[in-house]
């Protein structure tokens, strides 16, 4: 069913150059047509279901042919797809279970002209997919952290724009190429990937990226990065992060005061990564174990916080581990795996 490959299969013809021509196998190719027809959607469905929620339009046990290959380009995930219609949601229980934060870029292409979508993995989204042709390129925030305010800035929008439509052909057209590039031709591919994103997507601000001097937005992503790493430090608090990042606390104020100010965002991050944890199924610890690990002494104070933020209890959340599929393992060979690996 699925195709893994890292080595290169010399074609019949060489290339112009006289030299041997070469066809780079993805990370992952899926056919479902190589499944009988009752277990095509099954077999595309274990491609992306625990991100997810999909619903094809027309009967799926009378099949559903569906095509996908993705590369790993190293830290990013391009994926080219060709499936039949169908609906798909992305829920706050998916939000909250995974913690995914990656950005999902849609360059697609039906009968009208390619259109760019952006949705951010750490919001909940829904739509309906008809795309004939359809690329997605899956970037962590990492790669684009000076960026990141204004990309964020145009979260569930269509770029509708000459430079959203210039950057939606250059991934198809990527993805056109991807088979002739190898390896070693990988970081010329971020750096170009990189330059695009900037280019074309940084200059249409909205929202508060607009706000925010690009000396500013770099800060404030230096202090959200550093309250990841940091969830688990007793020390975490205004005065660390003031010190670390070289700002004085009335201005640390001002750059989280749209996200509800430092102590709210801390907390708030510590229960999210609380509650990923309590969502893991393979995560057995228990809950005040994994309370006090993100710095809440008190059981009593952690429920509170946990069900004023959530709308329900930890052990609600425990219990619910059955809802959504287990977050697969990292050596899995899936689309989600990929996904979920990406740094």
């Amino acid at each position: 069913m699925f195709t893994f490959a890292a080595e290169r299969l010399p074609q019949v013809a060489p290339s112009v150059l006289g030299l041997h021509a070469y066809v780079y196998e993805p990370a992952l190719q899926l056919d479902t047509r190589e499944q009988p027809g009752h277990r095509q959607y099954a077999a595309w469905l274990e491609q992306i279901g625990p991100v997810v929620e999909t619903t094809p339009e027309s009967d799926p046990n009378r099949g559903y042919k569906a095509e996908l290959k993705a590369w790993d380009l190293g830290g990013l995930l391009l994926i080219d797809a060709r499936i039949p219609p169908l609906a798909y949601r992305r829920t706050i229980r998916h939000c909250r279970s995974d913690g995914l934060d990656h950005w999902v870029l849609t360059a697609s292409r039906s009968s009208g002209p390619t259109v760019l979508s952006l949705v951010c993995l750490n919001q909940p989204f829904a739509g309906r997919w008809a795309a004939e042709e359809a690329v997605h390129l899956c970037v962590p925030r990492d790669f684009l952290r000076p960026a990141a305010l204004s990309i964020d800035a145009l979260n569930g929008a269509i770029v509708d724009s000459p430079l959203g439509r210039l950057l939606a052909e250059f991934l198809l057209n990527l993805a056109a190429r991807m088979s002739e590039l190898e390896p070693a031709d990988y970081p010329g591919v971020r750096s170009s990937i990189r330059a695009m994103i900037e280019g074309c997507m940084v200059p249409t601000r909205l929202g508060l990226a607009s706000d925010l001097q690009p000396v500013q937005a770099t800060i404030l992503e230096r202090a959200r990065r550093l309250v990841q790493q940091r969830l688990g430090s007793p020390t975490l608090g205004v005065d660390e992060l003031c010190r670390d990042l070289a700002v004085s606390r009335s201005r640390l104020y001002r750059l989280f005061e749209p996200l509800g100010g430092v102590v709210h965002y801390i907390r708030y991050r510590r229960l999210l990564d609380a509650h990923i944890a309590l969502a893991d199924a393979e995560n057995r610890r228990s809950i005040v174990a994994i309370a006090a690990e993100r710095g809440f002494i008190d059981p009593a104070e952690f429920s509170r916080a946990f069900k004023r933020e959530f709308g329900y209890r930890p052990s609600d959340a425990r219990a619910s581990t059955d809802v959504l599929p287990a977050r697969p393992r990292s050596s899995a060979k899936t689309l989600t795996a990929l996904l979920y690996n990406l740094r």
